[in-house]
């Protein structure tokens, strides 16, 4: 995982869009985001893990033109893996 995982976050495999993130748990906990290297548990609506996604797959938040835009407007507040992931952007 590198940058930063948010609840709400639309996620995509192989540039297909499968949904949105509902919930993010670490140890039975609730959190409103992951960062680089935490492990966690994430809820989709509609999403079945071993038939949708499987262990070790590459998910991608989708982001906007304009919200990479932004972004790029508060480098100065990113750490260094999220420059990476946007910079690499365009």
């Amino acid at each position: 995982m590198a940058g930063t995982l948010k609840v709400g976050s639309r996620l995509a495999k192989e540039g297909k869009i499968l949904g949105e993130v509902r919930e993010i748990q670490s140890e039975g906990k609730g959190l409103e985001e992951a960062k680089i290297g935490e492990k966690v548990a994430i809820s989709m609506p509609d999403v079945v893990f071993g038939k949708d996604i499987q262990e070790n797959d590459l998910l991608e938040v989708v982001i906007q033109p304009e919200e990479l835009e932004c972004l790029k407007g508060l480098k100065h507040k990113l750490r260094e893996d999220e420059l990476e992931l946007i910079c690499g952007s365009g």
